[in-house]
């Protein structure tokens, strides 16, 4: 779903920042366009930002419906599956006992067979399924990966909801784990006239990234957002004088 809705887009906004280090262009004039697109469209990914946390959501999900489909199919052992470990003394024996209730080595079973008179008999006997070996070990890391990944889904999701509603913990983000090296003032700037959505395709741009880059492209599109901050002051006080003059001459 992400990457049918976001595509090249990425791509698209990088492709003019060179990862070759012998380039002759300036580094200044390969984040110049992208700077200018991002400080004029500051909710250009807004849309893409809910969908990102929307995939987080359904991810977690989908991982909880999984084990719970797992539970049925194990008449109801699945879920207590990990957590009978932690009840365990006797390591080994204890180990065995769970594991064996849910896929046991040798069971009961029946082999019906045509005897030499051509009636069909059946014989009572033991037999050993081998592939529980690998069920035993391979569900056991099931459902490891199962609780550490919808364990991990949850963080995220609750990660996303606080830099959704703190905006000083988006700054923070950007000054002590994205760009530490860029002055707090041009940093102040960026965060100004940035929302959430443009957070999140910033730290998506620093991963795709050299820190030169990003550190760069923070520095235009604070002196960008500055000079258009400036622009608009300006046209709004002669606005504002022209009104005044008008209001005089009548």
């Amino acid at each position: 779903m992400w990457k049918h809705n976001v595509g090249n887009k990425i791509n698209k906004l990088l492709a003019k920042i060179s990862d070759d280090p012998l380039t002759t262009t300036p580094i200044q004039d390969q984040v110049e366009d992208l700077a200018k697109f991002l400080t004029e469209k500051p909710l250009y990914f807004g849309k893409l930002a809910k969908l990102l946390f929307g995939v987080n959501f359904l991810a977690l999900f989908q991982s909880v419906v999984q084990m719970y489909l797992l539970d049925i199919i194990f008449d109801g052992q699945y879920f207590g599956l990990g957590c009978n470990f932690y009840a365990i003394k006797n390591f080994w024996w204890e180990y065995r006992i769970i594991l064996e209730e849910m896929f046991p080595m040798v069971v009961s079973c029946e082999m019906p067979y045509i005897s030499t008179s051509g009636s069909v008999n059946v014989e009572s006997g033991q037999c050993t399924m081998n592939m529980n070996i690998l069920n035993q070990k391979l569900f056991v890391v099931s459902w490891i990966l199962h609780m550490t990944f919808i364990a991990f889904a949850i963080l995220n999701i609750l990660w996303n909801l606080f830099l959704l509603i703190t905006p000083i913990l988006r700054y923070l983000m950007l000054r002590y784990y994205r760009a530490g090296n860029v002055r707090a003032q041009v940093l102040t700037r960026v965060h100004q006239f940035g929302s959430y959505g443009q957070y999140e395709l910033l730290s998506i741009l620093a991963k795709n990234m050299e820190q030169e880059h990003f550190d760069e492209l923070l520095t235009v599109m604070a002196e960008q957002s500055f000079a258009r901050k400036q622009m608009d002051t300006e046209s709004c006080s002669s606005s504002r004088s022209s009104v005044a003059a008008l209001k005089r001459r009548h």
